[in-house]
């Protein structure tokens, strides 16, 4: 009977120490190491990833086409959009801003303006930015 209560008492105190112990003797983790530290602040990354569409009308790749060989053979391919990167002058806003516009984009702000273009698509010029 003293054995077990000798169990019992010693099971309680480890189990008091596993989830009660205080923060100092408390074994680091594995996420708390990857968490960026106190002294220095994580810097924001000047790499952007932006998705491959035209930002007037919105055209993005077809993925749904295929190429069909002599042979009847049929392959997935992809047609992307042509895409151009342009910088305007933006006279509203008087500063340049940078598009990444597809031909038939490109064409409508040559037609109709860059302010109505872009007020007739719904689209806000004041995202976009040019980088010097």
């Amino acid at each position: 009977m003293k054995a077990f209560s000798f169990l019992m008492v010693f099971l309680s105190v480890a189990l008091a120490q596993a989830f009660l112990a205080p923060a100092t003797f408390q074994v680091p983790r594995a996420m708390d190491a990857l968490s960026p530290s106190p002294v220095a602040p994580a810097r924001k990354s000047l790499m952007v990833m932006r998705e491959r569409k035209c930002e007037l009308l919105g055209k993005r790749a077809n993925r749904q086409c295929r190429s069909v060989s002599f042979s009847h053979i049929r392959n997935k391919k992809t047609q992307g959009v042509n895409l151009h990167e342009k910088r305007v002058w933006w006279a509203e806003g008087s500063k340049f801003v940078r598009l990444r516009l597809s031909t038939k984009g490109w064409r409508t702000v040559k037609k109709y303006g860059l302010n109505k273009a872009f007020a007739k698509f719904e689209v806000d010029l004041h995202q976009f930015q040019a980088q010097h």
